[in-house]
């Protein structure tokens, strides 16, 4: 069984030392554990609920310290919806610690789907992603689970990011292919026009967001959400996470061929 989702929350607050600040990305932290909850298991969902969780921050209103970390289980209950067994309120009261009440969690879920206007179907990075990859190995290709575990670490990298959220879930999944290519061939130029026919992305529209993500990838190692990096430092997803990330990406390479 997996580590309920307040436990985690908090060791994580007092590692980093940030149990009573005011000064905590709720973002980051969130897209940290959603994986650690019982439910959230699918990396779509995943991004789905995060998703909705960085719509809801964007609202003008100061919360309290205490309701920012109730936004978390009132947005993954409202995801459930598609569920073919949705998992009762009593179940989010239990991974949560029994911190909050199922009051609270039903009013926190009317928040958050009132807010939204009740709008929770959309695509996410990995929905793109999944195409992509198959566009970059070729109709023909056998798969390479190297490359598709290397764009699904520089993916889920960016969900750590609050202001990854600027570009479109299409340009994040066609720029970390692109990354992933390059990093793990860094010889060869990571865009063809196979890649441009199914991505509908040039080699230049990427480069601002590919740049983003080699930030990203450079730093994971210093990061105080090490989530991620961790997952995909086993031997199950190629130990990609360990792999060197180049500093430069040759200014020729986003010219289109």
């Amino acid at each position: 069984m997996s580590r309920p989702l307040w436990v985690y929350v908090r060791s994580e607050f007092k590692r980093q030392g940030l149990y009573s600040s005011r000064d905590i990305s709720l973002y980051a932290l969130a897209s940290s554990w959603p994986k650690d909850s019982l439910y959230i298991h699918q990396d779509e969902k995943c991004g789905s609920v995060l998703k909705d969780l960085a719509t809801f921050l964007l609202e003008d209103v100061i919360l309290e310290d205490i309701d920012k970390l109730r936004i978390a289980p009132g947005a993954e209950r409202s995801i459930s919806f598609d569920e073919v067994c949705a998992p009762q309120v009593e179940e989010f009261c239990y991974i949560t610690d029994n911190t909050y009440l199922k009051d609270e969690v039903l009013d926190m879920e009317s928040a958050v789907l009132n807010y939204l206007k009740f709008e929770m179907s959309a695509p996410t990075v990995k929905c793109f992603l999944r195409r992509f990859s198959r566009a970059a190995q070729g109709v023909h290709g056998a798969p390479c689970m190297q490359l598709e575990c290397m764009a699904s670490y520089i993916a889920e990298l960016s969900l750590l990011e609050y202001t990854m959220l600027s570009h479109p879930p299409s340009l994040v999944a066609a720029s970390a292919i692109f990354l992933a290519k390059y990093t793990l061939d860094p010889t060869r130029r990571p865009w063809n026009s196979t890649l441009r026919h199914y991505t509908q992305y040039e080699a230049m529209e990427l480069r601002g967001c590919v740049m983003d993500l080699q930030r990203l990838c450079s730093n994971a190692h210093v990061s105080t959400l090490p989530a991620v990096r961790d997952k995909y430092s086993q031997h199950k997803y190629k130990f990609v996470a360990k792999k060197f990330c180049p500093s430069i990406i040759p200014p020729d390479f986003f010219k289109n061929s």
